[in-house]
């Protein structure tokens, strides 16, 4: 059998399932990773080619996988149903979609005031975003959800006929297929592939599959209601393993601010008997978790180096990152409200420049959620207010401007102090 095709199975089966008495692992992981031979396992995360890979790109490359950039990556729903009204049973409305993609901005940019929000030291804003995608693969206006009669009820998890219904180009889009999954599980994901000469790239099944039922805020499950299982997937669409490595306490997910962990639990808190001898306590409320919605809030700085450097430098990523901008089919792409202008020569110092006139709230952040300047200014258009960081510790810092009822992050980086 080609290795494109088994490449294309090498899938994270994030099968979040309930409390409920279960005879087998929630998640497909090792049992997908089982059915490649050793030879073609070196090539996913967690394979020696795909680490060693990251590991010398890292070193080659890591300016540029780090530089401050926000990347938008363009997001397609395909809503596979059987024949029910827009709005009703699988064939679920648009405003669920819609919650789905802003869900997965507040967990990936760690955004105050939301669910996504953490104050662990050890959490990271992943600075990377999603919108629905605003045209079809002919250039032609669109919404970004294709909706799909699949002709069936149900489909199996990790059955690729879901996918086979249909697809966009894999290197313009994230796929997101939802549709009604058969049993516990509840979505499961394509890895990416290493940079490694000849190594083919997975096409047509590359993407995202979710259960209708955990898109968005749902009202059918008891505990996976928040839209994480999307935000799980999309982690491993992005080169995550488990933080528990799918094995016990020798098992890695090779990032070393995640603790390691011997073995799941779908509870939270997760219990002590987990914890590893001279480890910290498991790290529960990881996305990477199998923990309930309510209980994740927190990527880790390991875990955004690994996700950012996917998406500069794996072949099946890369092209993602470097889509045109557009306008979703809501409303026009907003001009920023601000601009940053860094003063050289003046470590730590920078100039916030206004777009646009009326009343702002500027808060600065650190890393670990302190805030360290809340101020409001009323603005004029062109306006510059100067701040300087060298009294702080050096790091990354976020600085939040809510101005004409709209909000705007970037991060700003004090180099010496």
């Amino acid at each position: 059998m080609k290795f494109q095709y088994w490449l294309a199975l090498g899938l994270v089966w994030a099968c979040f399932g309930g409390l409920q008495a279960q005879t087998q692992e929630p998640c497909g992981t090792a049992l997908a990773v089982q059915k490649l031979t050793p030879e073609q396992r070196r090539f996913l995360p967690g394979g020696q080619a795909f680490e060693q890979a990251l590991r010398v790109g890292a070193t080659q490359h890591g300016s540029l996988c780090d530089s401050g950039i926000v990347y938008r990556i363009p997001v397609v729903f395909h809503v596979v149903h059987n024949g029910e009204p827009i709005g009703t049973g699988d064939n679920i409305a648009e405003a669920r979609l819609q919650e789905q993609i802003d869900i997965l901005n507040q967990d990936y940019r760690r955004r105050p005031g939301t669910l996504g929000f953490n104050t662990d030291p050890r959490g990271a804003d992943a600075w990377i975003e999603f919108y629905l995608a605003c045209r079809d693969p002919q250039g032609n206006p669109h919404t970004g959800i294709n909706r799909i009669n699949g002709q069936r009820d149900t489909w199996v998890l990790a059955d690729n006929s879901l996918k086979d219904v249909i697809s966009w180009p894999t290197d313009r889009y994230l796929n997101f297929w939802v549709a009604d999954i058969e049993g516990s599980g509840l979505g499961w994901a394509t890895f990416p592939a290493s940079t490694l000469p000849g190594l083919p790239i997975t096409q047509g099944t590359d993407g995202v599959v979710i259960d209708r039922g955990a898109v968005g805020y749902s009202t059918t499950s008891r505990l996976y209601n928040k839209g994480r299982t999307a935000t799980h997937e999309v982690g491993h669409w992005l080169g995550l393993l488990h933080i528990w490595g799918d094995g016990d306490c020798s098992a890695t997910d090779f990032c070393e601010d995640t603790p390691p962990q011997n073995g799941y639990f779908l509870q939270c808190p997760i219990p002590s008997a987990l914890a590893c001898p001279g480890e910290p306590a498991p790290m529960q409320r990881n996305y990477l978790q199998y923990t309930p919605d309510t209980c994740m809030n927190i990527f880790t700085r390991d875990q955004v180096y690994r996700m950012r450097y996917v998406l500069c430098n794996t072949p099946d990523r890369v092209t993602l990152r470097n889509q045109a901008p557009c306008t979703t089919h809501t409303q026009p792409q907003a001009r920023p409200l601000f601009q940053i202008l860094y003063l050289p020569g003046l470590a730590g110092q920078f100039r916030l420049a206004f777009a646009e006139a009326g009343r702002a709230r500027i808060v600065l952040y650190s890393a670990d959620g302190k805030y360290l300047l809340d101020q409001t200014v009323d603005a004029d258009p062109g306006q510059q207010v100067s701040y300087n960081l060298s009294t702080f510790a050096p790091g990354t810092y976020a600085l939040l401007v809510t101005q004409n009822g709209r909000q705007e992050v970037r991060r700003v980086v004090n180099r010496v102090r």
